[in-house]
């Protein structure tokens, strides 16, 4: 009897909770801009910039927090300006991101948020520029793993009631390349983005 009041009494709280909050849903496209780079600035390299478009929900646990995720079709790897080889160029690292965030109303229409982004290499290749490449595309799958995980650390603002524009500062805690054990490869980077709201309920 007292597990099955304790129960009760964590379901009737929760319960409280849940109808005194706002319990709003919105589900929307994604669309980003911004730079990727390696974290630890390798002289062989530069922010490249980058564009990123999926899709985003919102599930508002009361009105002043709320939990979101999000799956984005994006690219990472900087721009190649000398790897010691004399090669120029940039990666080309299409990436699938699902940003898992919780989110924070600071004042109306302004949020916090922070959260992990898990993402998924899909493959790893470098386009150099100069000759006799010209263009040419060179994979570097074998020497990279196929997943990615990133902190991220941002602020979005309600621009009207359906468009939502945010700033997104990403770190990333695991190394991508696993060929080498004297380079570090995390990623890094920031991101300009606007959600659209198609559904809210």
């Amino acid at each position: 009897m007292k597990k099955i009041s304790v129960f009760l009494m964590a379901c009737m709280t929760l319960s409280c909770i849940t109808t005194s909050s706002a319990q709003e849903i919105k589900l929307g496209a994604a669309g980003n801009f911004g730079s990727t780079n390696w974290s630890n600035g390798y002289s062989d390299s530069k922010a490249r910039v980058v564009f990123g478009i999926g899709g985003a929900g919102q599930y508002a646990i009361t009105d002043k927090f709320n939990v979101g995720a999000e799956l984005i079709l994006s690219s990472i790897g900087p721009r190649i300006i000398d790897n010691g080889d004399g090669l120029y160029g940039r990666f080309s690292i299409p990436t699938i991101q699902i940003p898992l965030l919780a989110s924070y109303k600071l004042i109306d229409k302004l949020e916090v948020h922070a959260g992990l982004q898990p993402s998924v290499l899909l493959a790893v290749n470098a386009v150099l520029d100069n000759s006799p490449y010209n263009g040419d595309k060179i994979d570097f799958s074998e020497d990279y793993g196929s997943f990615n995980m990133d902190f991220l650390l941002g602020a979005s603002y309600d621009i009207t009631e359906n468009i939502t524009g945010l700033i997104r500062i990403n770190k990333g805690l695991v190394d991508v390349e696993t060929d080498r054990e004297s380079r570090d490869f995390k990623t890094t980077g920031v991101a300009l983005g606007v959600r659209y709201w198609l559904i809210k309920k």
